[in-house]
C-alpha cells in the first residue's frame, strides 16, 4: 500500500510503480491468471501485469472496460482463466475470460465492501465482507447465501477467506478471531421430529417425510433454510418418498398405504388397501425406468412406469408371483442399480434380485450367510453392498463375497443408513456418526465432533442422493448434507520430519546425511497435518537398519540412543483414522559411519601389521630355536669335554697319587683320606648331576669350585691358593664354567713354592670375574682351545651382555655374565 509492486526472481528485486504504468500505488489485492498475468486491485481499479525476461508490462482495466467500481479490494482467478472481481460499493463481479466480458453473477442487496474471495472445489466461491459477514454463491444454483451461524455480537468485518486441501474452510475476522468449518459436511437443526425419509427430486429440491406429514426444505438467501410443511391437511406417517417420471412423489406411509402428489398443481391421490393389491403397510419403493417397486407387508408389487398413476382411473399394480411372493412380505430395503435391476433386502431370507423376467436370490456362502439384510447400494465399480446386523457391510462382485467389519476399518457395525456420493465414496450413517469409505482401497475417514455429531438418531434408510451426488441423512431433528465435491480432495495428513537433532542439538538434516561414530544418540520430530480433526492424527515409524517392523504412536517424537555404525533410513508416516494402508510416507536417510578402528583401511593396516607381527614371532621363535638347539650343542659338548678332562687318565692318576700321599701321611688317621675321597665323589656327582642342565644358581656353581678347589690344594698345597666372594642369591651361571677357568688357570701355569698360583673368583656388578696371576709354564700342555671359546659362545646365546677376556703381562682375567633367571 503506497510502494506498488514487487517482483522477485530469486536474485533481485523488481518495483512496478506509477511510472511503469500502474494506475495507483496502493494496492488492495493480487491473483494469478492460468496465462501467467497477474491481477492488480487498487483505488484505480485493475493493472494486468507480466514480467517476462526481466521486461515490465502493464495494462489498465477499468470502468471502460465493464468494472461498476474503481476501487478493487478483491481478485479471484479460477483454473479456466475467469476472474472474480471483489469491489468497495458493487459486490462481486465476473470476467468471462473466453468471452473477455464483465458480468454481474447474482443480486444481492447491501453485499458490498468485498474484503476477500475463495473459490472452493473450483465451483463455490466464497466471499468476505467488511460489514457483512461471509456468504457463498453456487453457479450452478445461482443461488447466493449467507453464512448465519459465523455471526457472534458485532464480529462482522472479514479479513480472509482460504480453503484448504482437506475441504476444510478458514475465515478470520479482524479482531484476530479464525473460525474453520469442513465444507465437505453441513447441518441443519429442524424442529419437525424425527426424520424418517428423505428424497431428492429431479430438480434437487429435497423431501423430507416424518410421522406427522411431508415437508420440503427451501433455502433462504440471508435466513438458516426452513422445512416448509407441504400438504399440511395430511397427517402422514411417512416410511419412503420416490419420483416417477411424471414428475408425480409417491409417499409411502406406515399405516395408510400410498399417496401420490403432484408438488407443482398439489394434487394428491390415496392408493390404499382398497385399490389393488396395495396395503396399508410401505416399507420401501425405489423407481427403475420401467416400473416402480412398492414393498408392503403383504408382498411386493410393482407398477408401470409409463402411465401417470394421478391419471388412471385403474391401478395396474402387479404383485411378484410364488413362490417368492412368500419370502418378500418383510422388505426392508428395495434398491435399483445402475443397470436398472431391483434388489430386495429381506428380514431373514437374504437378498432377491429381479432381473427383466429372472428372479434369483443371494444367500451368501457357508462361511458367510446372508440372512438379515437392512439396506443395499452400489459404488462406482458397480459392486453391490449389503448392511447386514450379523457380518457389517458385505461386498458382492457379482461373483464373490467380502466382508468388512470393525478389523477391516469400520467405527461401528450397528449401519442406519448407506449411499455412495458423487465422490465415488460410501456414506456410512451410524449413531455416533458418519463414515467415508472410499471402496477401491477400504480407506476409511471418521466424522463426529469434527463435523458436530456427538450422536445420530437416525431411522434406518434415512438417506437419499441428489443429481449432483450430494448425500443427505435425516436424524431427530437434523438433517446432515454431505457435499460432494467435483475436485479430489486430500484423505491422507501430509507428513513432515520437521527437525532431527543429535544429542538434543537440531541439525540441518536437509543437506546433513552422515554422523560419526560417536553422534549416535539421534531424536526425530514429525507432524501429520490434519486440518479437519488434528487430534485424530497417528503416526507410524521405523527406522531401517534398526526397527524389524512398524511402530505406532500418538506422539510425534522418537529418539534413537547408541545407534551402531551402518545405513539407516527414517520413515514415518500418519494417518487420520489409525489404519495405515496407503499412507504418504516420509523419509530421511542417514549413516553412522564406523570408528576409524573398524573402517577398511585401519582393518587393512592392522592385519597387514598383525601378519608382519606373527611373521617376525614365527622368525623370532625359529632364531630362539636355533639358539637354543645351538646353546644344547655347546652345552652338550661342553660337559662332554668337562668330563673327558676331569675323567682322563692325568686326572684320575694325580687324584690317586695325591690319595695315596694322603694315606702314607695319615696311615694313624685315615680321616683325611676318607674326606678326600669324598670331595672327589662329590665332585664328580655334581658334574654329573649338572651336565644336563642349561644354567644352575651361582651357590651350586661355588660349591662345585670349593670341591674341585679341595682336590687341588691336596695336590698343590699351599702352592695354590683359591680366593672366593660368598655367591649372590637367585643369580644364574652356566655350569661348570667357574670350574673350566680354575682348571686352566692351573693347567697353564707354573704352581711352586717360590711361585704360588693365586685364583681370585669374585663378583663385580653383573658380573662374575674370575683371574689369576699369569706365569706361564715354560712347556706348556697342548690346548683344545675348546672350553674359554665354548663359554664365549654360549653366553652370546643366552646374554645380551659379553664375555670379557682381559689379558696384560701380569694377569689373566675372565669376566663372566650373572643371569638373573634360570636358562632352562
Amino acid at each position: 500500500y503506497g510502494e506498488g509492486l514487487y517482483v522477485y526472481t530469486g536474485k533481485r528485486l523488481y518495483n512496478y510503480g506509477i511510472e511503469d504504468g500502474l494506475s495507483g500505488n496502493d494496492i488492495y489485492a493480487m491473483t494469478c491468471t492460468n496465462k501467467g498475468e497477474i491481477w492488480i486491485g487498487s483505488d484505480d481499479g485493475i493493472n494486468i501485469c507480466t514480467f517476462v525476461n526481466e521486461k515490465k508490462s502493464v495494462r489498465s482495466f477499468g470502468l471502460a472496460d465493464g468494472l461498476p467500481d474503481q476501487i478493487i479490494t478483491a481478485l479471484e482467478a479460477d483454473s479456466n482463466g475467469n476472474v472474480w472481481i471483489g469491489t468497495f460499493e458493487h459486490g462481486v463481479v465476473y470476467y468471462n475470460g473466453s468471452l473477455q466480458r464483465v458480468t454481474k453473477p447474482f443480486e444481492s442487496a447491501g453485499l458490498d465492501q468485498i474484503t476477500s474471495l475463495e473459490i472452493f472445489d473450483g465451483v463455490e466461491l466464497w466471499i468476505g465482507t467488511r460489514q457483512k459477514g461471509a456468504w457463498r454463491y453456487n453457479p450452478q444454483t445461482g443461488f447466493v447465501r449467507k453464512i448465519i451461524n459465523l455471526e457472534t455480537g458485532k464480529r462482522s468485518e472479514i479479513s480472509d477467506i482460504i480453503a484448504d486441501v482437506e475441504g476444510n474452510i478458514w475465515i478470520s475476522y479482524e479482531d484476530g478471531i479464525l473460525f474453520s468449518a469442513h465444507r465437505p459436511f453441513e447441518l441443519l437443526s429442524l424442529n419437525i421430529g424425527e426424520v424418517q425419509a428423505l428424497f431428492a427430486s429431479a430438480d434437487n429440491r429435497l423431501w423430507i417425510g416424518t410421522q406427522k406429514g411431508l415437508y420440503r426444505l427451501e433455502e433462504k438467501a440471508t435466513e438458516i433454510s426452513i422445512p416448509l410443511r407441504i400438504a399440511p391437511q395430511y397427517d402422514w406417517n411417512i416410511r419412503s418418498i420416490i419420483e416417477d417420471q411424471f414428475h408425480n412423489l409417491w409417499i409411502g406411509t406406515l399405516d395408510k398405504g400410498l399417496y401420490v402428489l403432484n408438488p407443482s398443481s398439489g394434487v394428491v391421490k390415496h392408493i390404499g388397501q382398497g385399490w389393488t393389491m396395495v396395503a396399508n403397510t410401505i416399507m420401501s419403493m425405489a423407481a427403475a425406468k420401467n416400473f416402480i417397486w412398492v414393498s408392503t407387508l403383504e408382498g411386493v408389487v410393482y407398477y408401470p412406469q409409463e402411465k401417470n398413476i394421478l391419471k388412471e382411473i385403474k391401478n395396474e399394480f402387479r404383485l411378484v408371483n410364488d413362490p417368492w411372493q412368500s419370502s418378500l412380505h418383510f422388505i426392508y430395503h428395495v434398491f435399483v442399480d445402475s443397470k436398472d435391476r431391483a434388489w430386495f433386502a429381506t428380514d431373514g431370507n437374504g437378498v432377491y434380485l429381479i432381473d427383466g423376467e429372472t428372479i434369483t436370490r443371494y444367500n451368501g456362502t457357508d462361511s458367510l450367510v446372508l440372512k438379515k439384510v437392512h439396506s443395499i447400494c452400489e459404488d462406482h465399480r458397480g459392486h453391490i453392498w449389503f448392511n447386514t446386523p450379523d457380518h457389517g457391510l458385505i461386498e458382492f462382485d457379482g461373483y464373490n463375497y467380502k466382508s468388512l467389519s470393525l478389523e477391516g476399518g469400520l467405527s461401528n457395525t450397528t449401519i442406519a443408513a448407506m449411499a455412495s456420493a458423487g465422490t465415488g465414496d460410501l456414506v456410512i450413517v451410524h449413531s455416533k456418526g458418519i463414515d467415508l469409505m472410499e471402496p477401491d482401497r477400504r480407506h476409511f475417514m471418521y466424522y463426529n465432533d469434527e463435523i458436530g455429531i456427538k450422536e445420530i438418531e437416525t431411522e434406518l434408510n434415512t438417506i437419499t442422493t441428489d443429481s449432483r451426488g450430494h448425500v443427505y441423512v435425516g436424524g431427530k431433528n437434523l438433517l446432515i448434507k454431505h457435499y460432494a465435491s467435483e475436485h479430489e480432495l486430500s484423505i491422507h495428513p501430509r507428513t513432515h520430519i520437521s527437525r532431527v537433532s543429535v544429542f538434543g542439538q537440531p541439525v540441518d538434516f536437509t543437506m546433513l546425511h552422515e554422523f560419526r561414530h560417536d553422534e549416535n544418540y539421534i531424536a526425530f520430530h514429525y507432524v501429520g497435518l490434519w486440518f479437519t480433526s488434528p487430534q485424530s492424527v497417528n503416526f507410524q515409524y521405523k527406522l531401517e537398519g534398526y526397527d524389524l517392523e512398524w511402530k505406532e504412536s500418538k506422539d510425534n517424537f522418537v529418539s534413537y540412543s547408541s545407534l551402531p555404525p551402518g545405513p539407516y533410513t527414517f520413515s514415518v508416516m500418519a494417518s487420520e483414522n489409525k489404519f495405515f494402508l496407503d499412507e504418504p510416507v516420509s523419509s530421511y536417510s542417514f549413516t553412522i559411519d564406523k570408528p576409524f578402528w573398524l573402517k577398511e583401511w585401519f582393518i587393512m593396516i592392522t592385519l597387514l601389521a598383525a601378519g608382519g607381527f606373527l611373521y617376525w614371532l614365527i622368525k623370532s621363535r625359529e632364531r630362539r630355536f636355533q639358539k637354543q638347539t645351538l646353546l644344547k650343542k655347546e652345552m652338550i659338548e661342553s660337559q662332554l669335554q668337562a668330563i673327558k678332562a676331569q675323567i682322563n687318565p692325568h686326572f684320575l692318576f694325580n687324584s690317586f697319587n695325591t690319595l695315596i700321599t694322603i694315606i702314607d701321611e695319615n696311615t694313624e688317621s685315615p680321616r683325611v683320606a676318607i674326606e678326600y675321597v669324598e670331595k672327589l665323589s662329590d665332585y664328580f656327582r655334581s658334574i654329573l648331576q649338572y651336565r644336563e642342565s642349561e644354567s644352575i644358581t651361582l651357590e651350586e656353581e661355588w660349591e662345585l669350585v670349593q670341591n674341585f678347589g679341595y682336590l687341588l690344594q691336596k695336590r698343590y698345597g699351599s702352592n695354590l691358593r683359591l680366593h672366593m666372594d660368598p655367591p649372590k642369591k637367585d643369580a644364574y651361571i652356566l655350569p661348570l664354567t667357574l670350574q673350566m677357568l680354575v682348571e686352566n688357570a692351573v693347567k697353564h701355569n707354573v704352581i711352586a713354592k717360590h711361585k704360588p698360583l693365586d685364583v681370585f673368583i669374585t663378583i663385580e656388578d653383573k658380573y662374575i670375574v674370575v683371574q689369576n696371576n699369569l706365569q706361564p709354564k715354560a712347556n706348556p700342555e697342548p690346548s683344545t682351545q675348546f672350553g674359554l671359546q665354548s663359554v664365549v659362545k654360549r653366553y652370546q646365546l643366552l646374554s645380551d651382555q659379553k664375555v670379557i677376556i682381559d689379558k696384560d703381562n701380569n694377569s689373566f682375567k675372565v669376566c663372566i655374565p650373572i643371569l638373573n633367571k634360570s636358562a632352562e
